[in-house]
């Protein structure tokens, strides 16, 4: 099964020598894939058009190298937008794709996700069609526009319109990043991964997980434990990639929490306890988990000062913001000025009092 790390957040891009890092320690975990597709790198997305510049190129090269001496694949990325005219983009889509093939690249990937109004699966599928033909030696991906129960109009990716034309005359050789039923999804059902499965007509299928992510949350922080993916769900799974926060340090401990549960690698415990934490930290860890709550705000206040005003760690630097506004939350908290619905949703917090989210 493939596994590996999405660089494919918004807010953060990473240099390429964190990419190296990443990469370094993905082959030492036993990973397989890197797929590149920053949304703030403009000329993957938004100006996608314009060529990249030599030193570009002669990076993403040393990259690749990298990667080869790791036994990573990398995946390059490339999302075309609203306003693809076929006529006139397809041609520059296809020559920039092979323009990094010509560095030694076998594996593409085509975003669709994320384009903020409603796109034809027809077309999509045309141009994944002319792309699998025109790179016929190479390993074609794909993100669809709907990509989770949760974005779909109908809230049920099997009742897809979008889907049903995306998927009728697809090239079968195309792989597809789906992120289950919601966009940032816990854990993956064998039964949902099957009638998936069903779905792309046996297709490769992908997991996109966003577990880790907190683009959409920042500044969140979380070291929950991954979901574990049984010898059942691999009959239905062709491989599952982390999207993460592109903060290196944290990336690093997320990329072994997701081998914890798909490579049995180390358990959480042996994780954390590899970065010296202080003990502040584990009196707050619930603190760090997916769904949070305080039933001691006053205690946990108390270790957040230690953890804001004596540790000192270069990790610390990638957790500050957080620290900060973990402690406005609990003070508010503490004297009963949290409103329900300010961040009590965004953060996933569990009020300690009712359990109410």
């Amino acid at each position: 099964m493939k596994t590996g790390y999405i660089e494919g957040y918004y807010g953060k891009q990473l240099s390429f020598k964190e990419r190296e890092f990443l990469i370094n320690q993905m082959g030492s975990l036993g990973m397989s894939h890197y797929l590149y597709s920053p949304k703030e790198d403009a000329k993957h997305r938004m100006s996608w058009r314009e060529d990249y510049d030599q030193e570009f190129i002669d990076s993403f090269a040393g990259l690749i190298q990298c990667a080869d001496k790791n036994h990573i694949e990398i995946i390059f990325g490339i999302s075309p937008g609203n306003d693809f005219d076929f006529h006139s983009d397809y041609p520059i889509l296809l020559s920039k794709f092979k323009r990094f093939i010509d560095l030694g690249l076998s594996s593409c990937c085509l975003l669709l996700d994320d384009l903020f109004k409603e796109n034809s699966g027809k077309t999509h599928q045309e141009i994944l069609n002319h792309l699998a033909r025109d790179l016929n030696s190479i390993k074609l991906y794909a993100v669809p526009q709907v990509y989770s129960d949760q974005v779909s109009q109908e809230k049920n990716i099997f009742a897809n319109k979008y889907l049903h034309d995306f998927l009728g005359g697809l090239d079968t050789s195309i792989a597809l990043f789906f992120t289950g039923k919601k966009v940032v999804s816990k854990d993956y059902p064998t039964e949902y991964l099957k009638e998936l499965k069903k779905l792309i007509h046996n297709r490769e299928l992908i997991i996109w997980d966003n577990f880790y992510a907190n683009d959409y949350c920042v500044p969140k922080i979380q070291f929950s434990e991954f979901c574990t993916i049984d010898s059942e769900q691999r009959n239905h799974l062709d491989g599952v990639l982390i999207n993460a926060t592109g903060s290196l340090l944290l990336d690093q401990i997320y990329l072994e929490l997701f081998s914890a549960g798909v490579l049995n690698y180390k358990n959480r415990k042996d994780i954390l306890a590899s970065r010296n934490l202080p003990k502040a930290f584990y009196e707050i860890q619930h603190l760090f988990e997916f769904e949070i709550k305080s039933c001691n705000p006053t205690s946990d206040l108390e270790n957040l000062g230690y953890l804001l005003w004596q540790w000192n760690d270069p990790l610390k630097q990638e957790m500050y913001t957080y620290l900060h506004q973990l402690k406005q939350l609990l003070q508010e908290m503490l004297h009963g000025e949290l409103q329900k619905d300010t961040l009590l949703k965004r953060f996933n917090i569990l009020r300690g009092d009712s359990n109410e989210r």
